[in-house]
Order: C-alpha cells, then sequence, then structure tokens
C-alpha cells in the first residue's frame, strides 16, 4: 500500500517553516499521496490550493491539545484518509496533531523544528518526545543542539537529523546573469529580507545605512518583507531623510530577481534557525553581514563567504559592511565561495530528496 503524508502546519503567517512545509509536500506528492491540514485562508492554504494539493482546514492553538473535540476531529481525518506518517510544524501541532496521530495509529509522527529556542524539560514535552515523536527533522546544527538544551535525555539523539533548507542555485545564477548589464551606476546596493518584526533588527540597518552615507559612501538599502513593524520603519526612514536611500519593498515573490539586484547581503537578526534569506543571497554569490550569534556561524564561514560582527554591537555591524562597500575584489571573492558553498550544502533537490527519504522511512 502506497504511503501517504499529511504535513501539518496552522501557522497563519508565512515564514521559513511555511514555505518548507509547502516546498517538501508539493516536492512528495510525486511520490506519494500528500495532503496538508492548515488553517482556513492561511498563506499555506492558498499556496496548497494553487498547487493542485488537497487541503484539510484546520486550526490548532496552544490549549487545542485540551479539547477533545478537536482531538477527535483530527483522529477521525487521519482514519478516514489512511494517513501512515504526519509532519509537524509548530509546538501546538505537536501537541494536538501528534496526540491525535498517536491515538489513530499513525506509524510515523515527524517534528520538523525550525526555532533556535530550547524545549522546556515538562512532563508533557518529555511525553511528546519519548511516546508520541519518532523523528525530528531540524534544518540547522543550532537547533538540535538548543532542542536538547534543558534535558540531553528527553530528546533521543538517535532520533534528531540534520536537512539544512535549500535553495534552486541555477534560479538565482540565472537571475543575477540576466542582470549583470544593466548596472551603470556606482552606488553599492545594500539588501535584506525577512518579516519585519523585531527579532529580524530592520531598525539597525536603517541606522548603518545613515552612518556610511554621512561617511561620503554611496549606498542604498532595500528592505523586503512584509510585518507588522512597517508603519514604524518607514516612519524611522521618513524622519532622518533617507527616502532616496533606503527602499521598503513590502513581500517578494521572486526572491532571485530581489537577490540579483544587490552587491552585499546585510542581516542582523537576532536569533535564527537557518535563514533561508541567507542560502538564497549565498545562491546568488552575494557576501554577507550577519552578527555572530544563534546559526548565523553555522551559516556564514566568517572572512571566507561573508563576514560576522559582534552580536549587537551597531559599530561593528556598520565596519563589517564597510568594510565590503570598499573592496569589490573581497565581495567577489566571499560571493563566489558562497555560491560555491550553496551548490555543495544547499541545493534544493538534493535536500529535497534527503527530507523525502526521512518522511518515507526510506533512509
Amino acid at each position: 500500500m502506497v504511503s501517504k503524508v499529511c504535513f501539518v502546519n496552522t501557522s497563519e503567517s508565512w515564514g521559513g517553516g511555511e514555505k518548507w512545509h509547502a516546498t517538501a509536500a508539493r516536492y512528495l506528492s510525486t511520490r506519494v499521496e500528500v495532503v496538508v491540514a492548515t488553517t482556513p485562508s492561511s498563506k499555506l492554504h492558498q499556496r496548497m490550493t494553487e498547487y493542485g494539493l488537497p487541503v484539510f482546514p484546520i486550526r490548532i492553538g496552544n490549549l487545542s491539545a485540551l479539547n477533545p473535540w478537536k482531538i477527535w476531529k483530527i483522529v477521525k481525518f487521519f482514519r478516514q484518509q489512511g494517513v501512515q506518517t504526519v509532519v509537524l510544524n509548530l509546538p501546538a501541532d505537536v501537541k494536538a496533531a501528534g496526540i491525535a496521530a498517536k491515538i489513530a495509529g499513525v506509524k510515523r509522527i515527524i517534528y520538523r523544528r525550525g526555532m533556535p529556542k530550547p524545549v522546556k524539560d515538562t512532563i508533557v514535552n518529555r511525553y511528546l518526545f519519548a511516546q508520541v515523536v519518532t523523528q525530528v527533522i531540524v534544518n540547522s546544527k543550532e537547533i538540535g543542539r538548543t532542542l536538547i538544551a534543558y534535558n540531553q535525555r528527553m530528546v533521543d539523539e538517535k532520533k534528531v537529523y540534520v536537512v539544512y533548507n535549500g535553495v534552486d542555485v541555477s534560479a538565482h545564477e540565472k537571475a543575477k546573469l540576466a542582470l549583470s548589464s544593466e548596472r551603470n551606476d556606482s552606488v553599492v546596493r545594500l539588501g535584506t529580507a525577512g518579516r519585519l518584526v523585531e527579532s529580524k533588527n530592520h531598525a539597525l540597518l536603517i541606522g548603518v545605512v545613515e552612518r556610511i552615507l554621512k561617511s561620503g559612501r554611496s549606498v542604498s538599502l532595500e528592505i523586503a518583507g512584509a510585518g507588522p513593524l512597517e508603519p514604524g520603519l518607514r516612519e524611522l526612514v521618513n524622519s532622518r531623510g533617507l527616502q532616496d536611500s533606503v527602499k521598503l519593498s513590502g513581500f517578494v515573490n521572486d526572491p532571485a530577481a530581489f537577490m540579483a539586484r544587490l552587491d552585499i547581503f546585510v542581516f542582523p537578526s537576532k536569533y535564527e534557525g537557518s535563514a533561508n534569506a541567507i542560502v538564497e543571497a549565498m545562491a546568488s554569490a552575494l557576501p554577507v553581514v550577519a552578527f555572530d550569534v544563534s546559526s548565523m556561524p553555522e551559516m556564514v564561514e566568517h572572512e571566507t563567504t561573508g563576514l560576522l560582527a559582534k552580536y549587537e554591537s551597531e559599530d561593528d555591524f556598520t565596519a563589517k559592511v564597510v568594510a565590503l562597500v570598499d573592496d569589490k575584489r573581497l565581495r567577489q571573492k566571499f560571493g563566489a565561495a558562497a555560491l560555491a558553498r550553496a551548490k555543495r550544502d544547499f541545493d534544493s533537490q538534493k535536500n529535497l530528496k534527503v527530507a523525502a527519504d526521512l518522511i518515507l522511512g526510506s533512509t
């Protein structure tokens, strides 16, 4: 009997985890039957519908695991669909859909974790990881480390597999080549991408650009992404008179085309599991400046594919950016190394196959 896989991701927002679930579900649907359980009207729900994949609309919150009617609804769905493998996203999904999958007799219950935060050592979590979750897929070694930070015995390390996020490197190379002959100015173009939320630290970049411009250097900054902090960031740009130098582009549908416009990728995020945006920048042969924190050193090789600044130091971050602004050859050297690393470790087809084999129990 052909295995049937259900991806459960009830996040209402769109981020790296949702992008991975959408891509993995679509990829896996060429090998087995796939259904996606997600929040109605969410971006993921929309994408899955566009891809022609069957969708089960469900809302799961932090207290859903305490709602027997909600659990039973999910149990019935798994049994009626003949689901044999479940891939979970949010902690709330693990608690509610994970327990429902256990009751329904689902053989493989996989937690795909992309958050670089420790799991609390509680009775519930010890039960979930010992009796419910059969495997954990993480997208960086840092996430694997933080997963067991509070209790090394809570999660069996043999259950944890590292599979990096991937990108279509060839698409980024083509986009870069298409725009290579269109540049006719001396402005060094900085860019970043990510949801406009506090943890991404976009306001720091506005200060960095202001300082670089005051030094007499010609730079611009483009910020791709949408989120609740957009009005405040626009106000900050306007209050500092940077309207001609800083552009907020909103949600970008074509990251390859966005990256192709840049010379340096700047990423001041306070923590990341495994930043898709950094991987996309590397696939576009861009040097990356980020903070030396969380999983960033795992993604950015200091003085090889980019530069790592002292955490929370705007002075050091600015200095690292200036070093690349002033040295085109260094930008090209780091960019070439970044592209080579992307091809080696972050190729989407290779990494999707690894993930698919794990999900299907082929490895």
